[in-house]
């Protein structure tokens, strides 16, 4: 049998890689993607709408209270805005990307697409990752 990692023990894992790792960004995915575990950077094709840029990604904590006792971090509100309709986009959801190229986390968005094809689109993303195992 092999052993787990504790709830505590998530906590600490995620805190530290977390606060140990600056450089972390954001990006905006503008094909459709399917969310697996086994996906890397080079699965997504990055947005280019005019205004587009890779925001950092600003670790803000663990979440005092969490559901099930997982481990869940937080991080400031990321926002992204359209300065004109010269290369529309359609969003299917993003991911976070470490300094290194690595892929920590992503997000699709349910149903239809956001829209990033006028002057004055925006997509705020005020995101959590947990960290899960089966247990």
């Amino acid at each position: 049998m092999a052993g787990i990692i504790v709830d505590s023990g998530e906590r600490l894992l995620l805190d530290t890689a977390l606060l140990n790792l600056p450089g972390n960004v954001v990006k905006l995915a503008k094909a459709a993607f399917t969310v697996r575990n086994n996906q890397v950077v080079t699965d997504f094709t990055e947005a280019d709408f005019d205004g587009y840029a890779p925001e950092p990604l600003i670790y803000a904590g663990l979440m005092p209270a969490n559901p099930g006792g997982r481990a869940i971090a937080t991080f400031n509100s990321v926002v992204f805005a359209a300065i004109n309709n010269a290369v529309p986009n359609l969003i299917y959801g993003y991911w976070f990307e470490s300094a290194a190229g690595v892929l920590i986390g992503v997000e699709r968005y349910a149903g239809l697409p956001k829209n990033m094809i006028a002057a004055g689109d925006t997509i705020t993303i005020d995101q959590t990752l947990r960290l899960w195992s089966p247990s």
